[in-house]
């Protein structure tokens, strides 16, 4: 499968480095939308909406997958009106589950 990662948070650099040993394959942001299998927006909400617009979700592959750390309604609304499946990693609650020790021991008092 071939994507990319729009990374704003050093998870996804772990992330890369585990689906790259598995086979994947990764492409810079400047790849066209029609030859990505998958794409992983970033954690935070804010997604550069002059560049991942309708136009680029429509451009997606049919069965293409749309990925982000948590909901973004913004995502969401595009792939609902491109046709396109949306998760949301840490609304599984495996994904929260695992996340959270991390991000607990990153805490510091």
């Amino acid at each position: 499968m071939r994507g990319m990662i729009i990374k704003d948070d050093s998870r996804y650099y772990f992330m890369e480095k585990y689906l790259s040993q598995k086979n994947f394959i990764f492409t810079e942001e400047t790849e066209p939308p029609e030859n990505l299998d998958f794409v992983i927006f970033p954690f935070k909400e804010n997604i550069d909406a002059t560049i991942y617009n309708g136009e680029y979700f429509g451009r997606l592959k049919k069965d293409a997958l749309v990925f982000s750390g948590v909901y973004n309604a913004y995502i969401d609304r595009m792939c609902q009106s491109s046709g396109r499946l949306y998760f949301a990693m840490m609304d599984d609650k495996g994904v929260a589950t695992k996340n959270a020790v991390p991000t607990s021991e990153e805490v510091r008092v």
